[in-house]
């Protein structure tokens, strides 16, 4: 991961035409402490004096791992949305068996859950949508 430190100087844009949401998820399971719970906080504060470039506005929000709530905070985050321009969604996961970052280039339109939600939901062969099967 690589952050962008804009310096002050930097002209800003006029009016951004996109935003960026960046989720995180609590503990789960086997994940007492969540790294991306962290990592969408910080980057949404603009800690450490970086920012984006030319003002494009960043969110965080931090979601229980619970389909429920991630349907509805979803929701809550699609209604505040500017339908004027672009909103780019970044889901951050964690791999508790993973050793870095890995970027997912398929989606998967399937609901398979090696252990159940928050709230006790553990789906098996479930679509997530009314989609196709995978895109990428």
């Amino acid at each position: 991961v690589r952050f962008i430190t804009v310096p002050p100087s930097a002209p800003p844009m006029a009016t951004p035409s996109c935003s960026i949401v960046v989720t995180g998820f609590g503990p789960f399971a086997d994940v007492e402490e969540n790294p991306t719970d962290w990592l969408a906080r910080e980057l949404a504060s603009g800690a450490d004096g970086w920012r984006l470039p030319h003002g494009v506005p960043l969110r965080s929000a931090v979601l229980e791992v619970s389909t429920e709530d991630v349907d509805a905070q979803l929701q809550r985050l699609h209604s505040g949305d500017d339908s004027s321009g672009c909103v780019i969604y970044v889901h951050l996961g964690v791999d508790a068996r993973g050793r870095g970052f890995a970027l997912e280039r398929t989606g998967v339109n399937n609901m398979t859950f090696r252990v159940a939600d928050e709230r006790g939901r553990q789906p098996t062969d479930e679509p997530i949508d009314a989609a196709p099967a995978a895109r990428g």
